[in-house]
């Protein structure tokens, strides 16, 4: 019996789609507090590691496609218990990558995780991303301010313009205000019209 159980559990599985079956790996996968891993503030806080101490030594980033890395990132949207991954900047997810805005970019783009995660956002402006125009922006790409500090620092995943007038999109981040993942409607580059705001592109796109 217990090897027919499984043989159906394995059969159902294999059905499912991209999607479905990364999120069913990561609901299968136990809840674990991986704070003592970080410390302090995380790769985002005021004392931030060097973003080459979030890479993982030695690691090849993965190719992937646009349609893809929208996949990765709609998993968030209802990976607790059918709701949002909280935000957090000293805690990993079940899939081990930081919940906040540059760890849920790394796991998007199926970056390493490496100690810490995924990279920060000097590390996906100074290793992983060429700069774009905003004519340039696809689905897939980001908005990306890598300067100051934690509390301004921050990155989110362009989907696609609401309008031909391009004033607004819809994007995807791991937002402190909203609480966790979210996926809403966004003024460009961002609700406020402070910080160095840059459009950037993987370079690791298939």
């Amino acid at each position: 019996m217990r090897t027919a159980s499984i043989a159906v559990a394995l059969v159902a599985f294999l059905a499912l789609g991209p999607a479905s079956a990364l999120a069913a790996e990561v609901l299968a996968t136990p809840a674990q507090d991986l704070s003592g891993d970080i410390g302090g503030l995380g790769p985002e806080g005021p004392e931030a590691v060097p973003h080459e101490d979030t890479l993982e030594p030695g690691a090849e980033e993965e190719k992937i496609a646009r349609a893809e890395i929208i996949r990765r990132a709609e998993v968030w949207l209802t990976a607790n218990g059918g709701g949002k991954v909280p935000y957090s900047q000293k805690r990993k997810w079940r899939d081990g990558y930081r919940q906040d805005c540059s760890g849920y970019v790394s796991m998007a783009w199926k970056l390493p995780k490496g100690k810490y995660g995924g990279t920060n956002t000097v590390g996906l402006a100074k290793s992983y991303t060429t700069k774009i125009t905003k004519a340039d922006l696809k689905t897939g790409d980001v908005l990306l301010d890598w300067h100051g500090t934690n509390r301004t620092r921050h990155v989110v995943l362009f989907d696609k313009w609401t309008g031909a007038n391009r004033t607004h999109y819809w994007g995807y981040d791991q937002s402190g205000s909203q609480g966790g993942t979210a996926y809403r409607k966004i003024p460009y580059p961002y609700f406020s019209d402070k910080g160095q705001w840059e459009p950037r592109r993987s370079k690791h796109l298939s």
